[in-house]
Parts: structure tokens; C-alpha cells; sequence
């Protein structure tokens, strides 16, 4: 156990300093896409969390500044998971449910600042920010809850960036399970949330950020052979078209399609396979 502590403070230490240069990466990289934007964020409040609770655990005398800072990072971990996993650009309600949320936590640290009113916020304000966190964690894994059902029934059929969802979607419901049960169960440590992110943020290194750095891909001759799991490659490519409302695109083009089923574009020509 005297072992243990110092273990989890490294790995967990590790994670935050690693992951914040993950989230620069992400918010700043040359690719626009808003999921990239969204998991930047969401890493980054992660970090902030993890990074508060880390400072805490190891230090007689904190600045209850940087705890107000760690609390309120808390309240958009459940948004910014839920935007991430819609991938989509948000709508109008989404817009203004994270404003409200964004106004409501920054108003509430400006009038009542944990340094004047740490009774507030060890008690309803904390309850109230891990509310939000948690339902949200909620929703935005009901709204993957197809790509959940197809993994389940056949991991095959999902492609890389479900994959890459999925993974992520388990590594934040189990830091949030980490979390809500520290704070709402006495004697459980908050600490192996900060062991999960640094796992999770080991993967996202080999995915993410190689998926971001990596060259345009070459051209590539591809010899012609006949697909052998045709079928299945059908069965996905439609089950994507009806999820993504795909056939609604009269322009759709082939290497769109390709991007948001995981397939290769050579694969889905209409020659791959032929005889010549």
C-alpha cells in the first residue's frame, strides 16, 4: 500500500502534463473537424480535474483558487462528452445549453468564490456540478447506444471512428464512476480516475494524434481481388447510410463514404474486385 500512492501520483501526473499537450494538439491542429475541437476540450477539463485532485491529495496547503478551478472544469466534462460522441456540429439547443451552463458555473464562482464560501461549495454547488456531469455522461452514451447494440452483436461491423468512440466513451464513464463514487461513497479514493485517464490517454496517443500527424496518403496500386467478406462489408456500408442519412447526399462521393464508414475508397469502388 506505501508503494501504491506514489504509483498513482506518477501515472496520474503523468497523464495531466501529457494530456494537456494532447489537447493543444487537438485544438490546434490544421484539421477543423469539430470533433477534434470537442475531445480537445474534453481532455483539457479532464486534465484540470485530474491535475486538482492529484495537487490535492500530496499537499498539506492548497490555494483554494485551484480547487474552484479543478470543481468547475468538472461541470463540462458530461457537455463536452456528449457534444464529442454526437459528432455533429451542435444545434441551436445545444448551443445554448452550454452557454447557460458555462454563464451559470462562471457566475457562481464570481459571487460565491470558494475562498470566501467553501461550505457552498462542499456541499450543494459540488453536489449540483456532479449532477450535470454525470446525466450528461448519461445522455451522450444513449445517443451511442446503436453503436453500443452493433458492437455487441459484432464487433466487425464497427468501423475505426466508432471504435474510437467507443474506447473513449468506456474510459470517461469509468473516470466519472470514479469520481461520483469518491464523492458520494466515503472511503473511496478519486485517484484511479487519474490511473484510467492516464490509460486512456496512452491510447488516444496512438490514435488520435497519429490519425492527425500522419501525410496524405499515397496512391497506391491496389491489385484487383474479389472480397471475401462482400456481405458484411454490405451490411455495413448500409447500416451506415441509414444511420448517417447518408442516402439524403445526392452528391455523395466516394471518398466521403469511405471516411465515415472506415472503409477504403479502393474497396468500395464499384471496380474492386472486377476481372478487368
Amino acid at each position: 500500500m506505501e508503494l501504491l500512492k506514489p504509483t498513482l501520483f506518477l501515472l496520474g501526473g503523468i497523464g495531466v502534463i501529457n494530456g494537456m499537450l494532447l489537447s493543444a494538439i487537438l485544438l490546434f491542429s490544421k484539421s477543423k473537424k469539430i470533433e477534434n475541437t470537442f475531445l480537445g476540450l474534453l481532455i483539457l477539463m479532464i486534465c484540470l480535474r485530474i491535475g486538482k485532485s492529484i495537487y490535492f491529495y500530496y499537499t498539506d496547503h492548497i490555494d483554494e483558487l485551484i480547487l474552484q478551478i479543478g470543481l468547475t472544469a468538472c461541470v463540462f466534462i458530461g457537455p463536452l462528452f456528449y457534444l464529442y460522441v454526437k459528432g455533429e456540429q451542435p444545434s441551436r439547443t445545444d448551443r445554448i445549453l452550454l452557454g447557460t451552463i458555462s454563464l451559470g458555473i462562471l457566475s457562481i464562482g464570481m459571487l460565491y468564490p470558494y475562498r470566501t464560501y467553501p461550505d457552498a461549495w462542499n456541499g450543494p454547488i459540488i453536489a449540483s456540478i456532479y449532477m450535470v456531469w454525470g446525466a450528461f455522461v448519461i445522455v451522450g452514451l444513449v445517443s451511442i447506444r446503436s453503436t453500443i447494440v452493433k458492437a455487441y452483436q459484432n464487433f466487425r461491423l464497427i468501423n475505426p471512428q466508432e471504435r474510437r468512440v467507443l474506447i473513449i466513451a468506456a474510459g470517461i464513464l469509468f473516470i466519472t464512476a470514479s469520481y461520483q463514487f469518491a464523492y458520494w461513497i466515503q472511503g473511496f479514493t478519486y485517484l484511479w480516475g487519474s490511473l484510467i485517464f492516464t490509460s486512456l490517454f496512452y491510447y488516444l496517443i496512438f490514435v488520435e494524434v497519429r490519425r492527425l500527424i500522419q501525410p496524405p496518403g499515397r496512391k497506391k496500386t491496389v491489385k484487383s481481388t474479389p472480397l471475401e467478406d462482400g456481405p458484411l462489408l454490405l451490411q455495413q456500408v448500409e447500416q451506415t447510410m441509414q444511420e448517417h442519412q447518408l442516402f439524403k447526399k445526392p452528391a455523395l462521393k466516394l471518398k466521403e463514404l469511405a471516411s465515415v464508414t472506415g472503409i477504403q475508397a479502393h474497396t468500395l469502388s464499384p471496380d474492386h474486385g472486377s476481372s478487368g
